[in-house]
């Protein structure tokens, strides 16, 4: 499927989509994932200037949290914790590289924990969509949900979300 129509399909769900460099994950437009959004016209109008662009998806607009597992260990450990039935996307960083799609529940901090070579958790930000391309191919291991058919991210993943932003704020303040 090409970029522009995956975009319209992205959009159609619910998710916020803007443009992103083809085969990179740097956003495209003048603001970024600031850009983002589901309004197919507009979608049109981003990919004809940029019809090979990868997709970026927007996920405070789009009320997304993910849960990235990069390893086996980590993968294992999510699933010990529990990950309900999702939208998953393998990542262009290829197979044990995935993202998990859950709505961020009410209360949820709007943040990011990355650990380099091991997961991420995002509510914050964006990421790239399945049908993009950088290192390898970004691509969906089950049928795309609308938003609003996605279950909410699991309580641990928020409450590591929740004590991140909580000690993140905690330093800042005792710094300045």
């Amino acid at each position: 499927m090409s970029s522009p129509r995956r975009a319209r399909k992205i959009a159609a769900l619910g998710t916020h989509a803007f443009p992103l460099i083809p085969r990179e994950k740097a956003p495209l437009t003048r603001h970024g994932h600031l850009d983002s959004t589901t309004d197919p016209n507009e979608i049109l109008a981003m990919w004809a200037r940029n019809p090979t662009a990868n997709i970026g998806i927007d996920l405070v607009k789009s009320n997304l949290l993910i849960i990235g597992p990069d390893c086996a260990e980590w993968q294992q450990e999510f699933e010990r914790r529990g990950l309900p039935d999702t939208y998953i996307v393998q990542t262009g960083s290829g197979p044990g590289h995935r993202h998990y799609y859950y709505r961020r529940p009410e209360g949820c901090a709007i943040h990011r924990i990355c650990k380099s070579g091991g997961f991420d958790i995002l509510s914050n930000g964006y990421i790239v969509a399945a049908g993009s391309v950088t290192t390898g191919e970004y691509i969906d291991l089950t049928e795309p949900r609308a938003i609003e058919d996605l279950p909410f991210a699991p309580n641990w993943a928020v409450a590591m979300l929740n004590n991140a932003a909580a000690r993140d704020k905690k330093l800042s303040t005792t710094t300045t």
